[in-house]
């Protein structure tokens, strides 16, 4: 039996930040509040670790989908703003 490895692009927090248009104590808050938010793939030299295109995929399908008017968190489809983070 062989294992097939599928390549991961891996992020940090300064990635995350960078990826959804916050700062890093915003990406901070994020992941820490938001319980959908994707959990880390990895913990690599003490740092916590996420696949790219899940934290993107969370991004589109929580914050900027078209009907996010309805959400409770108000229109969000502009870059988060840390101090909405709360």
């Amino acid at each position: 039996m062989s294992t097939t490895l599928v390549p991961v692009d891996l992020i940090g927090v300064t990635q995350i930040a960078e990826l959804l248009g916050i700062t890093r104590a915003g990406a901070h808050k994020l992941i820490e509040r938001e319980s959908t938010f994707p959990e880390p793939v990895a913990v690599i030299a003490n740092r916590r670790v996420w696949d790219r295109d899940a934290v993107a995929k969370w991004h589109q399908q929580t914050y900027l989908r078209p009907e996010n008017e309805a959400m409770d968190r108000g229109d969000l489809a502009e870059p988060i703003e840390p101090e909405r983070i709360k």
